[in-house]
């Protein structure tokens, strides 16, 4: 039987193809079927199904969490 699929979130494409890539490599090697969101306007990540979200690195805009929540949930849905 597959594995579920895994939505890995990261705030910088960069960060999750450096930092996370035996993360990355492992769970694949497990089976995973795995994706990722992004910020919009990062680089997709080779390899990776990469979703686009809006982000904005201060975080201090309540209207605009609720738009990356909101996006976040619809990639959700999508994997």
């Amino acid at each position: 039987m597959p594995a579920a699929p895994l939505l890995l979130v990261a705030n910088s494409s960069f960060n999750l193809a450096h930092f996370r890539a035996g993360l990355v490599r492992g769970l694949r090697a497990s089976g995973y079927s795995l994706a990722a969101a992004i910020p919009t306007g990062d680089h997709p990540i080779p390899g990776l199904d990469c979703h686009e979200f809006p982000l904005r690195p201060e975080g201090m805009v309540p209207l605009a969490e609720l738009r990356s929540i909101a996006a976040l949930i619809g990639i959700m849905r999508a994997v």
